[in-house]
């Protein structure tokens, strides 16, 4: 029966409906019912009621009531049958049930619970206690609900946060040099390793005139969106196109500014504000390809690292970040590749890595790496660069962003 009053006649389903939570009352003794029913009609339920198992199972299905008061030895279909039942259909699995018991058992408590009850009361009723109870587990119902609906929001939402990511991923990695530059008595390399989805890394190879690459690293502060929005502007600053003014040369006459007065732009472009706290480093070079001469600028960066014979060098001039300070004046290094010389521009995730321990990899280390290196080719010396990192991180994600862009001119045959 689905009633006001016990006595009265059914209700119809559309009557019931509304924010009211139903509260089915099952009881084979009539008197039980009404007893339930004046004690909780002062509440704001919608009371339902039913006098046997079978009955409660049909209302609970046509229902679905929120909460279930269910007596626990009826004939026929018991109360643990029904709320057997009650938890096996998808209709009525959420439904809160509470058993009503004259017998204080604890076997008998601990297997309805086990059944999926969530609580027991014991008759005869005591009226504060079946309102107590009854208001606590709508209450944690409600709860669970609302926290349900925001557990599904949430993972909505981060399902949609890893899809922009992966996208912006895909776009990130899209700004990367397509392929190497055919050019005789040279060779290139580079390998690009975010530590997270999105990196605040970048690297770049491209033709500025005939003879002429221009080849960039940046590392911009911090990781994630951020840092990966300011690389990715960086980057379209960096890259000449047709008709477009560039940092790096004059697209009209086709002049190509110097690297430190290209440090020297991007310095006045990026500045730090109060909102936006992120600067970057730049290592920037010039290469003619004819000379083997390549003009360089480290900005905050780590100076390059040239391969010669058997020894390795650093090339550094110290120069502040780009966007930290206003009006810096940069200053520039130029090096002759000659024959047989590989030159590696880097980020500061491979020296700045740290074992367990916490020992830092180092430079020298760096250096030991690629001069082991030496004989392999070029792509792979980075790889092996990379795999000792690795393998002295103990970890195969690494805390910062890793990346190397090598240039190798050729010995002579």
């Amino acid at each position: 029966m689905t009633v006001s009053d016990p006595s009265s006649p059914a209700a119809s389903p559309e009557s019931r409906r509304g924010p009211r939570p139903r509260v089915l009352l099952v009881d084979d003794d009539l008197t039980n019912l009404q007893v339930l029913h004046r004690t909780l009609r002062t509440e704001d339920y919608d009371l339902l009621v039913a006098q046997s198992g079978e009955e409660a199972i049909t209302q609970a299905q046509a229902m679905q009531p929120a909460l279930i008061l269910l007596d626990v030895r009826m004939p026929g279909v018991d109360g643990f049958e029904a709320c057997l039942r009650l938890k096996s259909d998808a209709r009525t699995r959420e439904s809160v049930v509470i058993f009503m018991s004259a017998f204080d058992d604890t076997k008998e408590r601990v297997h309805g619970l086990e059944l999926g009850a969530v609580d027991y009361i014991t008759k005869p009723f005591y009226a504060a206690e079946v309102i107590a109870r009854v208001r606590i587990h709508l209450e944690l119902r409600r709860l669970n609900h609302a926290l349900g609906v925001t557990n599904e929001g949430l993972v909505a939402a981060n399902l949609k946060l890893k899809r922009d990511l992966k996208a912006a991923a895909k776009v990130q990695r899209a700004l990367l040099p397509a392929a190497a530059p055919d050019l005789a008595g040279y060779v290139f390399a580079w390998r690009y390793r975010p530590c997270e989805e999105l990196a605040g890394d970048a690297l770049n190879l491209f033709p500025l005139r005939e003879g002429y690459i221009g080849a960039y690293v940046l590392d911009v502060s911090g990781h994630g969106v951020a840092a990966s929005l300011l690389a990715v502007s960086v980057t379209h600053s960096l890259v000449p196109r047709p008709g477009v003014p560039s940092v790096v040369m004059d697209v009209t006459t086709g002049a190509i500014h110097p690297p430190s007065v290209v440090a020297e732009r991007l310095n006045r472009l990026y500045q730090m504000t109060e909102q936006d706290e992120r600067y970057f480093t730049l290592a920037y070079g010039v290469l003619d390809t004819a000379t083997g001469v390549l003009r360089h600028v480290s900005a905050g960066h780590p100076g390059p690292v040239l391969i010669r014979n058997q020894a390795a060098m650093r090339i550094d001039r110290e120069n502040f970040p780009i966007g930290m300070l206003s009006n810096v004046e940069y200053g520039e290094s130029t090096i002759e590749l000659l024959p047989g010389d590989r030159i590696y521009l880097h980020s500061d995730g491979i020296a700045d890595e740290s074992d367990p321990r916490g020992e830092l990899f180092g430079q020298k280390r760096l250096h030991d790496e690629l001069l082991s290196g030496r004989d392999l080719p070029l792509s792979r010396s980075i790889d092996n660069l990379i795999d000792a990192v690795v393998s002295w991180h103990g970890k195969s994600t690494l805390s910062d962003d890793v990346t190397v862009l090598a240039i190798e001119r050729l010995a002579r045959e």
